[in-house]
């Protein structure tokens, strides 16, 4: 998971190594220049140690030692006591040793330290509320002469949380930190997730999905882990997304209206134009107003296509592309385009069928534009049609002057014109390539230019296939 997630993740990873290496320092600055401390055993757990030992059966032996032992006691059973070399100065011991001899039942005992520095001190360290003993500045020996001639050996260890230093402390933090970790990318996914739905239906506003009906996000659509401020983001976009929509359907209307009562003074000055004497200007007149309508007319359909009026359904796309060319092939064969007796568009598909879901007049008003344009500024057409994966892929080539690589995106906006290359509405509004456009928007698809082999262009569009298709 890469985004917000991951860096909250990291951030409280690192914050968390962080305190537990400031923790740690603080212990260490704490207990600076004190002694490691070895827990003493109670002279009654020595005495009580010595009688089951000599009263359990060598069998049993083990068993016991193993119930004995502990992190801060090690007890052990020997024949011979272990050596002794040397002597070193240990206040307040003498007095602890009497106390395990009258807890063992005067029992021998003998105290030794392990001490690996001979100029280290060996110091008792008392409690602060008894005065007893209960631990000592380096490894203490007791070794304890039982009555069956053997020996007891209880040799005292450092306390866990002493020896839990160096590389052990190290793995720890490193165990605990992802753990941590992990546990929160987890969690932060599932927070997470539901914003991410949200961004992909935020993406569909203005597209087409199908079932779906424009302006309708619905954050009821949202799992039920979203949080609360995910699903007040949810209702804000929904009442932004139907404030959008009735704003469009505001603007359609108006210009219905407008286009409506433009039509009709269009048609009186038709009318009026015949009673002009002057034949050449009654043509530019009549030219005029041809051009003034439909001007209106394709503003009119812009307008339409951006409202998605036209309902989505299961349609052969291959269909749709034939009837297109047929049309195209039929009014180059009576002449209605000025190239009769010529076959200047060829149709390429090796498929039976391709359902998609469309809306099949859209389309097919984008299909026709396309080619079209190729027959008016390329004199001639190849199209293609084929699955690729999971879109359909359409291609118009012509062989036109093209459109320069530094225009191919402005010339899919409305009113842009390029008088010196080529535009997709007949009288050069700059609006057809706008509503091709807009139509696969709606219906997720793609626009694409490219330069033909040879010369001239290629229109890529791709759309969605469903994989049921």
């Amino acid at each position: 998971m890469r985004g917000i997630g991951l860096r909250i993740t990291i951030i409280m990873s690192v914050s968390l190594v962080v305190l537990l290496l400031a923790t740690m320092a603080v212990f260490i600055i704490q207990h600076r220049g004190e002694s490691p401390s070895f827990r003493l055993p109670l002279p009654g757990q020595v005495g009580a140690i010595a009688e089951m030992v000599e009263e359990v059966p060598a069998d049993r032996l083990p068993t016991l030692l193993t119930a004995v032992n502990s992190d801060n006691l090690f007890a052990t059973v020997q024949d011979a006591p272990p050596p002794a070399s040397g002597s070193a100065p240990a206040p307040g011991i003498t007095w602890l040793l009497r106390r395990y001899i009258t807890a063992s039942s005067g029992r021998q005992i003998q105290a030794m330290f392990q001490r690996p520095d001979s100029t280290q001190s060996i110091g008792l360290q008392r409690d602060s509320e008894s005065g007893e003993a209960v631990s000592t500045t380096m490894p203490l020996r007791l070794v304890v002469t039982l009555r069956n001639g053997r020996y007891l050996v209880l040799e005292t260890r450092r306390a866990d949380l002493s020896r839990f230093t160096g590389i052990r402390l190290g793995l720890a933090l490193l165990v605990i930190t992802i753990v941590i970790s992990s546990s929160t990318l987890l969690l932060l996914r599932r927070q997470v997730r539901p914003i991410e739905q949200l961004a992909s239906q935020v993406e569909l506003v203005g597209a087409e999905k199908p079932g779906a009906i424009p302006g309708a996000l619905d954050p009821a659509q949202l799992p039920a882990k979203a949080g609360r401020e995910t699903r007040q983001l949810a209702a804000a976009i929904q009442r932004m997304q139907q404030r959008i929509a009735a704003l469009l359907a505001g603007r359609s209307r108006m210009l219905a209206s407008i286009g409506h009562d433009l039509g009709t003074y269009l048609t009186r000055l038709r009318l009026r134009s015949e009673f002009i004497a002057d034949g050449t200007q009654r043509a530019a007149a009549i030219r005029d107003i041809e051009d003034m309508d439909a001007l209106i007319s394709d503003t009119l359909v812009l307008a339409e296509v951006e409202q998605n009026r036209e309902p989505v359904q299961p349609c052969d796309l291959v269909a749709l592309v034939r009837r297109q060319v047929a049309g195209f092939e039929s009014a180059s064969a009576l002449g209605i385009d000025g190239q009769e007796g010529r076959s200047p568009l060829r149709f390429h598909c090796a498929l039976e069928t391709l359902e998609l879901p469309l809306r099949p007049v859209a389309i097919g008003r984008a299909v026709g534009n396309l080619i079209g344009n190729a027959l008016r500024y390329g004199t001639e057409a190849d199209v293609t049609l084929r699955r690729d994966g999971d879109e359909a892929v359409l291609l118009v080539e012509d062989r036109g002057p093209g459109i320069p690589a530094a225009d191919r995106e402005i010339v899919l906006e409305a009113f842009h014109r390029r008088d010196s290359a080529r535009n997709l509405d007949r009288r050069g509004f700059g609006l057809g390539l706008a509503i091709v456009n807009d139509i696969l928007h709606q219906h997720r698809g793609t626009l694409a230019f490219s330069d033909r082999p040879g010369g001239g262009l290629t229109v890529t569009v791709t759309l969605p296939v469903r994989p049921s298709a």
